[in-house]
C-alpha cells in the first residue's frame, strides 16, 4: 500500500479500496493518542457516518475501533446531541450491532457505553437508549437481539441511577413475544439487571402483560440475581462531582480534624440510590370502577367485597401512584370499609391502604390521620389473615413517617380497654422504635411512660409482655437515666426483665446516637478556664434564650456549682443519659475559652435586635389572634357537625321507616297472591265439576232419546257397529237421520248405528330426570347416576297433554276422551298421577321393569294402546331428554300408517281435519291432515299448567290401569349396545382482547391462523 502513502488522510478514509481505508483508521487512532489537533478531523460528522458504516467488514471494525478512541480521548458532553442529531448512533447500531464479526459487536457497545458515560443531560442518554431501542421493531432478528443486548451492557455498566428504566420498560412485553428464542433470553438478561436496581417494581411493570411460563422462569432468574445499586462506572459528570466532594471533605476533615474515609461514608449515604425514584408514576384513580363509590355503600358485603377486589387489582400492580391526585374521597372510603362488619372487606381495605402508603411514600401523610387509628382499633380481629394485613398495613405507615407521627394513635390503643387493642398498639410501638432512624424527643418519652407505667402492671401477662419489650427498646433508644424515674414504682422482677430487654434489643438507629450502659466521663477543661467563667453571666445568657431557638449541645440541667468540686467529686454515671450523650462533632463544640467573648457579644442590645425582638412579639400576637379564630371555626364546625347528625339520624329513623312500610307492602302483596292462587284453583274446580255436570246432562239427553226411539220404532241394538254402511246401504236402509249438536245417529230398518267425530286422544308421557338438575355419569360409565336424584315428566310429553287438554277446553265437545300412557318401571306411575291432576280422563302404566326400551318396542306398544282406545290422535312429544332419540313418533306413524305433523308450534282442528303450524329451518310451514294422525309437539307450541292442590289430591284416588309388556305380545330384546357415556369437555375460560392486533397474534398462537 506504499502507493497510497502519499495521498492526504482525508482521500484514505474515504478511498475505494478497502485495505487503503483500513491502513488510515489505524493510522486516525494512533494520531487521536498522540495529536489532539487530529480531533478536528471528525468534526465533520457526515465523515463519521461515513466510516462507521464501511461497507467492508474488516475496515468496519477498525473504523468504529477508531471512533471508540475518538470517544474516549476527544469528545465531550456537548458532542453526543450532534452526533445524535447527525444520525450516527442510528448508523452505529445498524451496522454496527448486526455485523457477523464479535469485535465490531463489542466495540459499537464500547462506543455506545462511552457515549452514554460522556453525556452530560438524563435526556441525552434517553435519547441514546431509545435510538438503540428503535431498532427492536427491525426485521432481521440478530439486530433486534444485539440491541437488546447493548441495552443490557449500558443499564449494567451505569445503572438505573443513570439509565431511566421508563424509555425500557414499555418494550419488554414485545421482546418477550417475538418469536426467536435469542431475543427472549436477552430480554430475561435485560430484565434480571434491571431486578438487580429496581426489585421487585419490576415484576409489578413487566409481569401483567407476560405469559405465566414467561413470569414463571422470570421469577426464578430473579431469585438467583442479586441485589446491587452500586454503579460499575461512573459518568463523566459523577467523576467530577466526586473529585470535588472529595476535594470539599478533605478540606472540611482538615479543619475539624475529622477522618476523610468517614466523611466520604456520609456522602455515598446521602447519594444512596432509590428504585422509587426511577420508577415512572400512574394515574390510578380513572382505572377504579366506575360505580365504585355506589357499589362500595351497598347493604350486601359481597358487592363491598367484590368492588374492592377490582382497586385492589389495580393499586397491586401499581409501585408508584401518580403524587398530584387527589385521593381524599378514596381513602374516607376505605376508613369506612376499616370499620365494616365483615372482615374479608376490612382485610382488603388494609391492603390497599399499604398499596396507597408505598405508592406515595411521603405523599400519603396528608392521609395518615385519616385511617391510622382505624387501623390501630380493627387489629383486635383475631383472623391471622386480617391482623396480618392491619399490621403491614401500619408498618407501611411509619416507613415513611416518624414516631411523633404515630404516636397519638399508639398511646390511643394502648389505652384501649380491649387486651388485644392494647397488644397490638404495643407491638406496634415496639416496632416503630425498633425502626426509628430518629432520637425520641424527651416529650416523645414522658408520652408513651405515662402509659408504659400502667401497662408494666396490666393485670394480663400478654399486656405486661408487649409492654417489657416496647419499653426495654425505648430505654436503648433514651438511655437508662432518663427513663429511671419512671421505672422507680415498677417491681423489681418486671425491671430486671425490661433490663434484660435493653441488653440485648438491636435497633436500627446509627450505633453513634444509640447510648452506651456506662458512657464516659466527657473531658473536663482546665481550671483556670472553669474558674475565670463568670457563673452569672451565663445564668444570664440562659434567660435570654429564645424559646424554639437551636438546643445547645452542652448538658445544662445541672446546676452550677464549684469547678474544683465538679472535678474532684465528678464520677461515671451508672445510668446513660440518652442521646444527650452521644458523641458530638467536634465542629459545633465551642471551645471553653472562646466562649467569654461570645456570651460578652450576646449581653448587648442593639437596636436592630430590638426592632427584631418587636417584630417577633407582633408575631406572636398575630398568631394568638389567628389561634383564636381558629377556635371559633373548630366551634363553628363542631356546631355544624353535631346539626348534620341529627339530620342523618332523622333520615335514617325516615329510611327505616320506609324499610319497615316496604317490607308490609310486600307482605301484603304476598297474602294477595296467595288468594288469587287460591281463588284461581277453585275457579278450575268449579269449571271441571260444571264440565262433569254437562257431561252427565248430555248422557241423559241421549238415553232419553234411545227410549223414545225404542218406542216409536222396532227394536235396534244398543250397540254401535263396527262395520262401516256403503252408500248404497245408507240410502236404501236409513229410515232418518237426526243432527243434534256433534253426535249422529242413524236409524235403519233393523238397528240404530251412532256415529262419533269426537276426539279420542291418546298421549304418550315418560319419567326422565327432573330438567334442572345436572345429571352425573355412573360408575361404570354407561349411563346416568339415577339414585337419589329427582324424576318428573318429560317436558316435551307435558306440552303434548297440555295441547290435549287445551283442544278440549277451547272446542267445547270436540274431544271426548284423553288417554294417557306411560312405558316404564313401576315408579311412572308418579307422572300418570300428574297427567290425571292436570286433566287427564284415563292413564295405562305398562310396566315393563328399570331396563330402557328402545323406540321400536315403544311404538308398538303404543299402537296396541292406539287399538284398545280405539283413538284417532295421538300427540306425544318429539323426543325425550334423557336420549333425545326422536324416533317414537315417525316409527308409530309408519305402523299405523296414520299421517304425522312433526314438530308442531300450532294445532288448529275443523271438523276431521288438523292444521298444524311446524317449525323448519329459516320460518315456520303449515300443512293439513285428516284424522286420524299422529302429531309430535315442539317446545314453542305452549306453556304446561300446574296441576292444582284439590286436583292432585283427586289424582291419588283415581284408578289407574296397569299392564304387562306381555299383555301386548311385544318383543323388548335390545338391539342397541351403549358402549360408554362420557360428560362433554370442559370449555376453557376466553382471554380478553383490546384490539384486533391482539386478536391476530391470539390466533396465530393456537394456529387458527
Amino acid at each position: 500500500m506504499e502507493e497510497y502513502a502519499h495521498l492526504p488522510l482525508e482521500e484514505r478514509l474515504v478511498h475505494s479500496v478497502w485495505k487503503v481505508r483500513l491502513q488510515a483508521y489505524d493510522e486516525l487512532a494512533t494520531q487521536f493518542a498522540q495529536d489532539p489537533s487530529s480531533f478536528n478531523l471528525f468534526s465533520n460528522f457526515d465523515l463519521i457516518k461515513t466510516i462507521i458504516t464501511d461497507a467492508n467488514v474488516v475496515a468496519q471494525e477498525a473504523a468504529i475501533g477508531c471512533f471508540s478512541t475518538y470517544l474516549q480521548l476527544g469528545a465531550s458532553a456537548q458532542t453526543i446531541p450532534r452526533l445524535r442529531n447527525a444520525g450516527v448512533v442510528s448508523a452505529l447500531g445498524e451496522k454496527g450491532l448486526s455485523s457477523s464479526r464479535a469485535g465490531t459487536k463489542s466495540k459499537t457497545i464500547d462506543c455506545l457505553l462511552s457515549m452514554v458515560e460522556l453525556a452530560g443531560k438524563s435526556s441525552d442518554i434517553d435519547d441514546v437508549v431509545e435510538d438503540i431501542l428503535a431498532f427492536t421493531s427491525a426485521k432481521l432478528p440478530k439486530l433486534v437481539a444485539s440491541s437488546v443486548n447493548a441495552v443490557t451492557s449500558i443499564v449494567d455498566t451505569f445503572g438505573c441511577v443513570v439509565v431511566s428504566p421508563k424509555p425500557i420498560v414499555p418494550f419488554i412485553p414485545k421482546l418477550f413475544a417475538h418469536a426467536d428464542r435469542n431475543v427472549r433470553a436477552e430480554a430475561t438478561k435485560l430484565c434480571v439487571v434491571l431486578y438487580q436496581w429496581l426489585g421487585d417494581a419490576v415484576s409489578t411493570m413487566v409481569f401483567a402483560d407476560l405469559k405465566p411460563v414467561q413470569q414463571k422462569d422470570l421469577t426464578k432468574a430473579f431469585e438467583k440475581a442479586e441485589r446491587t445499586t452500586t454503579q460499575k462506572k461512573l459518568t463523566r459528570k459523577q467523576q467530577l462531582e466526586q473529585q470535588q466532594k472529595d476535594e470539599s471533605s478533605a478540606v472540611a476533615a482538615s479543619e475539624h480534624h475529622q477522618d476523610i474515609s468517614e466523611t466520604k461514608e456520609d456522602v455515598n449515604m446521602d447519594d444512596a440510590f432509590d428504585a422509587f425514584d426511577v420508577i415512572p408514576p400512574v394515574e390510578v384513580l380513572s382505572k377504579f370502577p366506575s360505580n365504585f363509590y355506589q357499589q362500595i355503600q351497598s347493604t350486601q358485603w359481597k358487592e363491598r367485597k367484590e368492588t374492592l377486589d377490582e382497586v385492589h387489582a389495580v393499586l397491586e400492580k401499581t409501585a408508584r401512584l401518580e403524587p398530584s391526585d387527589d385521593y381524599t374521597d378514596f381513602v374516607r372510603v376505605l376508613s369506612k370499609c376499616l370499620k365494616d362488619s365483615n372482615i374479608i372487606v376490612v382485610q382488603l381495605a388494609a391492603n390497599c391502604v399499604e398499596y396507597l402508603a408505598k405508592g406515595l411514600r411521603e405523599g400519603f401523610s396528608k392521609y395518615r390521620s385519616m385511617v391510622l387509628d382505624q387501623l390501630v382499633e380493627r387489629t383486635k380481629e383475631r383472623k391471622a389473615s386480617v391482623s396480618e394485613a392491619l399490621n403491614t398495613a401500619l408498618d407501611t405507615i411509619f416507613q415513611f413517617s416518624s414516631l411523633s407521627d404515630v404516636l397519638g394513635a399508639c398511646i390511643s390503643g394502648m389505652n384501649s380497654k380491649v387486651p388485644l387493642v392494647k397488644i397490638s398498639a404495643t407491638n406496634y410501638l415496639y416496632r416503630c422504635l425498633l425502626s426509628t432512624k430518629e432520637p425520641v424527643q424527651e416529650s416523645d418519652v414522658a408520652t408513651i411512660m405515662s402509659v408504659g407505667q400502667k401497662l408494666l402492671a396490666d393485670s394480663q401477662e400478654p399486656v405486661r409482655q408487649a409492654a417489657t419489650q416496647m419499653v426495654g427498646t425505648l430505654m436503648k433508644l433514651a438511655g437508662q437515666r432518663q427513663l429511671k424515674p419512671y421505672l422507680e414504682k415498677v417491681d423489681d422482677n418486671r425491671k430486671a426483665k425490661v433490663m434484660k430487654v435493653f441488653e440485648t434489643v438491636q435497633v436500627s438507629l446509627a450505633p453513634s446516637a444509640v447510648p452506651t450502659k456506662n458512657p464516659p466521663a466527657p473531658a473536663q477543661p482546665p481550671r483556670s478556664q472553669l474558674a475565670n467563667r463568670d457563673v452569672a453571666g451565663a445564668d444570664s445568657t440562659r434567660k435570654l434564650a429564645l424559646p424554639g431557638g437551636p438546643r445547645s449541645s452542652i448538658p445544662s440541667k445541672r446546676g452550677a456549682t464549684s469547678p474544683a468540686k465538679r472535678e474532684d467529686s465528678q464520677k461515671p454515671s451508672l445510668y446513660g443519659r440518652g442521646f444527650a450523650s452521644r458523641p458530638l462533632p467536634s465542629a459545633t463544640i465551642p471551645k471553653l475559652d472562646q466562649a467569654v467573648p461570645e456570651l460578652s457579644r450576646e449581653l448587648s442590645f442593639t437596636q436592630k435586635d430590638r426592632e427584631e425582638l418587636e417584630k417577633l412579639r407582633k408575631e406572636k400576637d398575630s398568631w394568638a389572634k389567628e389561634k383564636v379564630s381558629l377556635v371559633h371555626s373548630q366551634e363553628r364546625l363542631s356546631l355544624e357537625k353535631d346539626q348534620l347528625s341529627q339530620q342523618l339520624e332523622i333520615l335514617r329513623q325516615q329510611m327505616q321507616s320506609a324499610t319497615r312500610d316496604s317490607e308490609n307492602a310486600a307482605q301484603l302483596l304476598k297474602q294477595k297472591d296467595s288468594q288469587i292462587i287460591r281463588l284461581n284453583s277453585d275457579l278450575e274446580t268449579a269449571k271441571l265439576k260444571i264440565r262433569d255436570l254437562d257431561q252427565t246432562v248430555e248422557m241423559m239427553r241421549l238415553q232419553q232419546t234411545s227410549t223414545q226411539s225404542h218406542f216409536s220404532h222396532s227394536p235396534v241394538s244398543p250397540y254401535p257397529l263396527n262395520t262401516r254402511l256403503t252408500s248404497g246401504e245408507l240410502s236404501t236402509r236409513v229410515s232418518y237421520v237426526a243432527v243434534e249438536s256433534t253426535p249422529v245417529s242413524i236409524a235403519t230398518g233393523s238397528r240404530v248405528v251412532l256415529m262419533s267425530s269426537k276426539l279420542r286422544i291418546l298421549v304418550p308421557v315418560k319419567r326422565v330426570i327432573d330438567f334442572a338438575i345436572k345429571p352425573r355419569i355412573n360408575k361404570a360409565g354407561t349411563g346416568v347416576e339415577t339414585k337419589g336424584v329427582k324424576f318428573s315428566m318429560n317436558p316435551f310429553c307435558d306440552i303434548a297433554l297440555e295441547e290435549s287438554l287445551r283442544l278440549r277446553e277451547n272446542n267445547n265437545g270436540l274431544v271426548d276422551h284423553i288417554h294417557a300412557v306411560s312405558i316404564g318401571p313401576t315408579k311412572a306411575q308418579d307422572v300418570l298421577r300428574t297427567a290425571l291432576a292436570k286433566g287427564a280422563d284415563s292413564t295405562t302404566l305398562v310396566d315393563v321393569g328399570d331396563e330402557e326400551v328402545e323406540p321400536l318396542a315403544v311404538a308398538k306398544i303404543l299402537k296396541k294402546m292406539v287399538e284398545k282406545q280405539n283413538s284417532n290422535l295421538v300427540i306425544l312429544g318429539k323426543q325425550a331428554i334423557d336420549d333425545d332419540a326422536n324416533q317414537t313418533g315417525q316409527i308409530l306413524s309408519g305402523l299405523l300408517n296414520w299421517p304425522q305433523a312433526t314438530n308442531a308450534s300450532k294445532v288448529q282442528v275443523e271438523g276431521d281435519s288438523v292444521t298444524v303450524t311446524r317449525e323448519i329451518d329459516g320460518g315456520s310451514g303449515t300443512l293439513r291432515a285428516k284424522l286420524p294422525m299422529v302429531i309430535t309437539t315442539d317446545l314453542r307450541l305452549n306453556e304446561p299448567r300446574y296441576a292444582s292442590l284439590p286436583n292432585i289430591m283427586k289424582a291419588k284416588k283415581k284408578p289407574l290401569e296397569k299392564l304387562k309388556a306381555s299383555d301386548f305380545d311385544v318383543d323388548l330384546t335390545k338391539r342397541v349396545e351403549t358402549l360408554k357415556v362420557e360428560e362433554p369437555p370442559a370449555r376453557k375460560a376466553g382471554v380478553r382482547v383490546e384490539s384486533v392486533d391482539e386478536l391476530i397474534s391470539k390466533l396465530k398462537e393456537i394456529k387458527a391462523l
